[in-house]
């Protein structure tokens, strides 16, 4: 009676929204998954989660169909079908990636743009628009959230229905190009987890460091494609620069991204950017008439690169001007010119790398101040921008659990937003045992930029470790932010670099506590995959006690983390396909036990 009595309220047109469609109740269902046949890998692939999810959750198994039609009434039908179409559910303008969950009737329509097996967008990404939708639906409806990589990172509450409320649910990222990177993401399950929390990108920037397309072994016959210094041209070392104010070397630049393009014609961007490292530009007398200062009073070559960007990009686009060229603003190119910003080629994207803040330093003022303002700048320097930072990371492989910062995500991810960047590039945490929660909410933000930051860590943690070890486990993140936070203030040439100040400083100061706390979760966990992530968690505080002790900076107290090198060796053989620990934190640890 009650679903007759929903479907007689909805009749045809808008659904209303004081109804709700039972998908699921006391258990059981008589909704069936349905596909087009023809439909993309990435929706049949999101129907098994679909249907898989909702029977941990509810115990209801609903079948899957794929057929060139639609089973009859109810169904949930995925994808951009005839039937989405004749019940006036369209994906008409809906850019990539975006879905829509509607109600019509008794079903369930989600759908958005997809592409194909093989298949490339304009921009040169994909788009999962539905299968989007589908984990959009499994978060609203059924209150799955993907905390971490594997069965064990799944929280699925059991719940006797899924009610689908009668109204249209339409979203669409805010960034192009959604990308989480070195957390490890060749890992199956990693990419897995990527998918669910709809990372991706429908639009591709290729802008690694990329000078060396010039090889070194052109330098004989080329000396003046080369930098200056000092009156000569010194053979090139690792990362040498360029003199890109000969035009024949643009133009051999330019060369290779045209012969790039001709050869992979699904490669819609291509690198400008300079090699890494400071210094080593060329001081030629036409290069450093392109020399500026930055707001410091120190060296800028912004100018001078923006220059090679335009040249290049003016070369290449009269043959690809659908491509893109990408290159870094970063380092000593970071600043805009004090001149002004000159005008981009429309082929430019510019890609925001501002390193003033990698680690954790914009807990400074200064430093957040100087961030909002480059971001500001250029964000519409170029007809496309992208931002690329690691912003609540440390260089380490000591296994120190690196928190994830609610006030530094949330500021750089909204402020990126802000400043119309189309795509973020931000870096991930390798250990899982103690990063899910950075690597959580980076995908989350990535999505939905202007979010609750402190809501999502808040979200994490509950969620993770259950009511009361959440608790303790988020005063763990909390003092460690708070620790960092006043390392940061007090030692202002602090980087992106776990140093030994900081281990005494930070790390050793707060372990007792940390271990503490850890300790009385776990001894409060009883649900089994809670537990698991515990002890994930636990493999990360073994392993930093154990370089603390190396380092003596904590007492040898009796402890039940405290390994014997023997032991320890032991365990990083049984944790080497476990994604607690990166694969460098555990060469690390064992290049010190022979050490």
């Amino acid at each position: 009676m009650l679903l007759a009595a929903v479907v007689a309220g909805l009749g045809t047109g808008r659904p209303r929204s004081d109804f709700a469609l039972p998908v699921v109740r006391t258990h059981t269902s008589d909704y069936v998954i349905y596909y087009d046949s023809r439909a993309a890998p990435s929706v049949a692939e999101a129907a098994v989660d679909l249907r898989d999810y909702v029977a941990r959750a509810t115990g209801a198994s609903l079948p899957i169909v794929s057929a060139a039609q639609a089973p009859p009434p109810p169904f949930i039908a995925l994808g951009d079908t005839r039937e989405s179409r004749n019940a006036g559910v369209t994906i008409d303008g809906m850019p990539p990636d975006a879905f829509v969950i509607a109600p019509r009737g008794q079903n369930v329509f989600i759908a958005g743009p997809d592409t194909g097996k093989g298949e490339r967008l304009e921009s040169g990404g994909t788009s999962s628009g539905t299968a989007n939708g589908v984990y959009a639906f499994l978060e609203r409806y059924v209150d799955v959230r993907w905390l971490m990589p594997g069965d064990a990172g799944s929280d699925v509450p059991r719940r006797p229905g899924v009610l689908v409320p009668a109204v249209d649910v339409r979203e669409a990222p805010a960034f192009a190009s959604r990308r989480v990177p070195y957390m490890q993401n060749d890992n199956a399950a990693v990419a897995e987890w990527s998918r669910r929390q709809r990372l991706g990108y429908s639009l591709a920037l290729n802008h690694g460091h990329n000078w060396q397309v010039i090889g070194p072994e052109l330098f004989e016959a080329h000396p003046d494609w080369f930098a200056a210094s000092n009156g000569h041209r010194p053979k090139p070392g690792t990362r040498y620069k360029l003199e890109t104010t000969n035009p024949a070397l643009v133009e051999a630049f330019a060369a290779k991204a045209i012969e790039a393009f001709r050869r992979d014609p699904n490669l819609r961007s291509f690198s400008l950017s300079p090699s890494d490292g400071s210094g080593g530009w060329s001081d030629s007398a036409e290069s450093a008439a392109w020399y500026d200062k930055d707001p410091q009073g120190a060296l800028s070559v912004t100018p001078l690169i923006l220059k090679f960007y335009n040249d290049v990009a003016w070369i290449v686009g009269r043959q690809f001007p659908d491509r893109l060229l990408c290159g870094y603003v970063y380092a000593q190119y970071l600043y805009p010119p004090s001149a002004g910003m000159p005008p981009m080629e429309p082929n430019v994207c510019l890609v925001v790398a501002p390193n003033i803040d990698y680690g954790y330093q914009l807990f400074r003022p200064a430093v957040r101040q100087d961030f909002a303002a480059l971001l500001k700048a250029w964000g519409h320097a170029a007809r496309t921008t992208a931002y690329y930072d690691l912003p609540s990371q440390l260089v380490q492989t000591s296994s120190a659990p690196m928190p994830a910062s609610a006030s530094i995500l949330g500021f750089a991810f909204s402020t990126a937003a802000s400043s119309g960047m189309k795509g973020v590039y931000v870096y991930g945490v390798p250990d899982w045992g103690y990063g899910a929660a950075t690597n959580y909410v980076e995908a989350r933000l990535a999505w939905s930029p202007h979010a609750d930051a402190y809501a999502l860590v808040a979200e994490f943690y509950e969620r993770a470790y259950g009511p009361a070890s959440g608790v303790l486990m988020k005063q763990v993140n909390d003092r460690l932010e708070g620790a960092l936070e006043q390392f940061y203030l007090s030692h202002p040439k602090a980087n992106y670099n776990l140093t030994p100040d900081m281990l005494r400083e930070v790390y050793a100061r707060s372990y007792p506590d940390l271990e503490r706390s850890y300790t009385l979760a776990l001894e409060r966990s009883s649900e089994p995959a809670a537990r698991s992530r515990l002890e994930m968690f636990g493999r990360n505080l073994i392993l930093l006690r154990w370089n603390l002790r190396r380092e003596n900076l904590i007492p040898d107290a009796p402890s039940p983390l405290a390994h014997t090198d023997v032991e320890l060796l032991r365990l990083l053989d049984e944790w080497a396909t476990d994604l607690a620990t990166a694969p460098e934190t555990r060469a690390a640890a064992r290049a010190r036990l022979k050490g």
